[in-house]
């Protein structure tokens, strides 16, 4: 019994170390979901085998290594930005999409990003066309549509679909200076093909000059390597505390919708409505080369 333990300890180490290695490993992406019941499970088996104690020892940081930052990222606070971001995934709201029309013109964020957007006429572009008439939606065959609105003047010309899938981009004339915007949706990773989506789509994003907010449905949590390979693209990072957004048959809480700026600022989750996801309402800084 005691072998098998240590089996399974030596086991988990293994899962947990490859979770790390999504820049060369499809798949890494998706064993990093696990990250969290795997190290708690290395704690367990610390606790209760003990011996020998520099075994024991070593499960024991291994666990922490990879439970402290997400830990940190759970109740991290930071500084609200001057710039306010309305990130949903729309799809399964088609029954009822004015709790989130209304939703969004009553907090009157600067930029809305959304996912799943099925057509040019979506309810919730057309509803929200009157205070946000600078729209831009791009329509994806696999995985609907993206798209993002502002009721800052969008700069003419600057509507992207980035041809990687999943991305709607444009750029608006902010306050503080051109603003780009966009719209993320990844697909799920492995046996998905989200690593080679974000291959695809890293060159496009460093095409995109100056400063950029991005909102979307990432699919993927916090410490996921695609999230990170995009934020180095764009010169952005995570905002925000580690917060569920998308529930697993309604039991399994999973953070997978997230805004990206250079900037601090932080989040609020919303309601889900009739959707499956919660919103995300960002009050990010776009950092250098914004309001300068």
């Amino acid at each position: 019994m005691r072998g098998f333990l240590w089996a399974l300890a030596c086991s988990g180490l293994i899962v947990l170390g490859l979770g790390y290695s999504g820049d060369v490993w499809a798949m890494a992406d998706s064993v990093a979901v696990i990250r969290v019941p795997v190290a708690i499970g290395l704690l367990v088996l610390a606790v209760w085998l003990r011996r020998p104690f520099n075994a024991a020892f070593i499960l024991v940081i291994a666990a922490a290594i990879a439970l402290a930052p997400i830990i940190y990222g759970m109740t991290r606070s930071g500084q609200a930005g001057p710039v306010t971001v309305y990130q949903k995934n729309v799809l399964h709201e088609a029954d009822n999409f004015q709790p989130t029309i209304q939703d969004m013109l009553d907090r009157h964020p600067d930029l809305i990003t959304l996912a799943e957007v099925t057509r040019a006429d979506h309810p919730v572009l057309v509803g929200l066309a009157q205070d946000y008439p600078s729209q831009h939606w791009c329509r994806f065959k696999k995985k609907g549509g993206t798209a993002v609105a502002s009721h800052w003047p969008k700069i003419p010309g600057s509507e992207r679909c980035l041809t990687a899938m999943g991305v709607a981009a444009m750029q608006v004339a902010a306050p503080g200076g051109p603003l780009w915007v966009a719209a993320v949706h990844l697909q799920w990773p492995f046996p998905s093909s989200q690593s080679a989506q974000v291959r695809r789509l890293v060159p496009e994003f460093e095409q995109l000059d100056g400063p950029i907010v991005i909102g979307g449905d990432f699919n993927m949590l916090a410490w996921g390597h695609s999230i990170n390979a995009i934020a180095q693209a764009t010169g952005t990072h995570r905002i925000g505390k580690i917060s569920a957004t998308y529930w697993v048959k309604h039991l399994v809480p999973l953070g997978i919708d997230h805004v990206l700026a250079a900037g601090d600022g932080t989040i609020e989750i919303l309601p889900k409505f009739t959707s499956d996801h919660a919103g995300v309402l960002a009050y990010v800084d776009p950092g250098k080369g914004y309001g300068e």
